[in-house]
C-alpha cells in the first residue's frame, strides 16, 4: 500500500507540473515575433526600439510621447517629445514596432518624427513577419502610390508629379482577404501587381509611396509594407519605399490657429480645411433626416483628400479648369458608406469631374443616426489664382 501511495503521489505531482507548464506556455493573446536582428535586406538592425501602442510611443520600454500630442483635431504634428528623446540618446537608427490596432496616422507620425530627428538615422518597420527599411524623405517626380481604401482593398496609381494623379495608366485595385489567426491582413497579389506596374510604367521613377489612411489600423498598413518590400526585392531593389507624411494622408491639415489675444474667437479647423483659394467644399446642408451637419462635415473632412484629387486630376487636363457641382447623398441610419450619391455639375459636360466626386463621396464613412438622412454639398473649383471666367 505504501508503494502504491508513493506512486500515486508521484503521478499527481507530474500531472500538476505539466498543467502548470501548459498554462505558462499558452499566451492569452498572440504577439508578433521578436525582431531577428536583420532587416529583409540583410542589414543589421539598430539596437534602439520604438514601440507604438494605441496611445503612446515608448523608447526602449519607456513611454516618452502620446497620441494626444500628435492629433489635435485635424492638425497633424510630429511627436516632438519622442524626437527629443531620440536626439538625447544619440540613436543611430530605430526599429519601430506597433500594436496591430494602432492607427496608421499615429504610426506614420512616429516614423516621420524619427526620420526627421537630428540623429534618428535609418528607420526600420517591424511588420511582424519581417523588418523592412522605409524612408520618410519626401518623394518627388513620378511615383507609384499605394492607397489603403477603407481597410478593404489597396489601390495602385501613378502620380506625376507626386500629389497629382496620372490618368494613364489607370489605377489598379487589390481586395483583401480575411485576416489571419495572427491578426495579419492579406492582400494577395499586391506585390505582383506592384512589380508589373513598375516594370511597365516606371519611366525613371524612384519611389513607391505608401499613403496612410486617416483612421485605419496599422495591421493593414503593415501588410502593404511587406508587399511593397517583396516587389522591391523581386525587382532587384529598384525603388525606395517611402511612407507619406501624415500631413498628406486622406485627411486635410488645417492651418495653425492664429492667436490674436485672450479674446480671440476659437479656431475653426474644419472650416479652414474645407476651403482654399481655388477649391471650396461648402458646409453640408441637411435636406431631411436625423444626422446633423456637423457630424456630416466631420466625416467628409476625414476623406477630404479624395475630393481634392478630383480637382488635381481635372487641373492636369485643363490648367484653367472651372466647375461647380452639387452632391446629394442619402446616408442610411446604420451609417457607414453609401452608394446613394447624385452629382450635378455646372456647366454641363464635366462628367469626368462629376464621376470623380461621386467616387469620393462613396468612400466617406458616416456615423449612425436614428434614421435616413439626405444631405447636399456644393463643390466650387476656380482658376488657380482664385478667379472665375464668369462676369
Amino acid at each position: 500500500m505504501r508503494t502504491i501511495a508513493i506512486l500515486w503521489l508521484c503521478t499527481l505531482s507530474a500531472t500538476l507540473v505539466l498543467v502548470g507548464a501548459c498554462k505558462k506556455e499558452t499566451p492569452t493573446e498572440k504577439q508578433p515575433p521578436a525582431t531577428t536582428g536583420k532587416a529583409t535586406t540583410g542589414e543589421k538592425l539598430p539596437s534602439t526600439v520604438v514601440n507604438v501602442t494605441l496611445s503612446t510611443a515608448e523608447l526602449d520600454g519607456k513611454a516618452v510621447d502620446t497620441i494626444a500630442n500628435v492629433e489635435r483635431g485635424t492638425r497633424v504634428v510630429i511627436p516632438k517629445a519622442l524626437v527629443g528623446a531620440i536626439d538625447a540618446k544619440r540613436a543611430k537608427g530605430c526599429v519601430v514596432r506597433a500594436d496591430h490596432r494602432a492607427s496608421q496616422l499615429w504610426v506614420a507620425s512616429v516614423l516621420e518624427g524619427i526620420g526627421t530627428s537630428a540623429s534618428g538615422g535609418d528607420v526600420f518597420l517591424d511588420t511582424s513577419r519581417g523588418v523592412v527599411r522605409v524612408s520618410v524623405a519626401k518623394a518627388t517626380g513620378r511615383a507609384l502610390a499605394v492607397l489603403i481604401d477603407g481597410d478593404v482593398k489597396a489601390r495602385l496609381r501613378w502620380e506625376e508629379p507626386v500629389g497629382e494623379v496620372s490618368a494613364d495608366p489607370p489605377s489598379v485595385e487589390v481586395p483583401r482577404n480575411n485576416e489571419r489567426e495572427d491578426k495579419a491582413v492579406e492582400l494577395p497579389g499586391l506585390s505582383e501587381k506592384m512589380a508589373e506596374a513598375w516594370k511597365a510604367h516606371a519611366a525613371g521613377a524612384k519611389h513607391v509611396l505608401l499613403r496612410v489612411g486617416y483612421s485605419q489600423e496599422f495591421r493593414t498598413f503593415a501588410t502593404v509594407v511587406r508587399e511593397a518590400d517583396e516587389a522591391r526585392r523581386s525587382l532587384g531593389e529598384s525603388f525606395t519605399i517611402v511612407v507619406a507624411s501624415p500631413a498628406d494622408a486622406d485627411t486635410p491639415v488645417a492651418p495653425a490657429p492664429k492667436d490674436s489675444g485672450p479674446d480671440s474667437k476659437p479656431h475653426d479647423a474644419g472650416a479652414a480645411a474645407l476651403t482654399k483659394k481655388a477649391f471650396e467644399l461648402s458646409e453640408p446642408k441637411v435636406i431631411s433626416g436625423e444626422l446633423g451637419p456637423e457630424a456630416i462635415q466631420r466625416s467628409i473632412l476625414k476623406a477630404y483628400r479624395g475630393f481634392e484629387v478630383c480637382e488635381l486630376t481635372a487641373r492636369k487636363r485643363d490648367p484653367d479648369f472651372e466647375a461647380e457641382a452639387t452632391i446629394t447623398v442619402s446616408i442610411p441610419a446604420a451609417g457607414g458608406t453609401t452608394r446613394e450619391v447624385e452629382v450635378t455639375t455646372r456647366p454641363t459636360g464635366k462628367d469626368r469631374f462629376g464621376g470623380c466626386l461621386t467616387r469620393a463621396m462613396r468612400r466617406v464613412t458616416f456615423p449612425a443616426s436614428d434614421g435616413l438622412t439626405k444631405s447636399e454639398v456644393t463643390v466650387r473649383v476656380r482658376r488657380p489664382d482664385g478667379s472665375t471666367s464668369s462676369p
